[in-house]
């Protein structure tokens, strides 16, 4: 998915105004019944590190978090459009943006051997690369 401007990955039910709207929009899976049209979403959030890392300089660029089990990258002016104070009392943990992107974010599904099974991340390439992983 191409993404130009200020990207949030987070939790999608994280931005999500009431309850009626999580189930609109299938639990962060259609995002576009909520007007935003510019997303990744994946399920299984526990099988994603919980760090962002920059590819160039190999820092953190924040966290998140997923209490649905799903992560979401999301067009931060999409989701301001649908929610503005999605961050009003979230921790800063709960979310990461990352400003002025412009490039493809994937998801990538990455076999593990050990008990873990299936890991997954997603890859942004672009003027700022970056995956989400456990960070050491």
């Amino acid at each position: 998915m191409y993404f130009k401007g200020d990207i949030v990955i987070t939790d999608p039910m994280y931005i999500i105004k009431n309850e009626e709207d999580w189930h609109r929009c299938e639990y962060g899976e259609k995002l576009e019944a909520l007007d935003i049209f510019t997303y990744i979403t994946a399920g299984n959030g526990d099988e994603f590190g919980s760090d962002i890392v920059s590819l160039d300089t190999h820092e953190s660029l924040g966290e998140f978090c997923s209490d649905s089990c799903m992560v979401s990258v999301m067009l931060l002016s999409e989701v301001r459009q649908y929610n503005p104070d999605f961050d009003k009392g979230l921790g800063e943990y709960c979310y990461t943006i990352i400003q002025a992107f412009d490039g493809e974010v994937q998801l990538v599904e990455m076999e593990e051997c050990d008990d873990n099974g299936q890991r997954l991340y997603f890859i942004g390439k672009g003027n700022k690369n970056f995956r989400t992983d456990f960070f050491e």
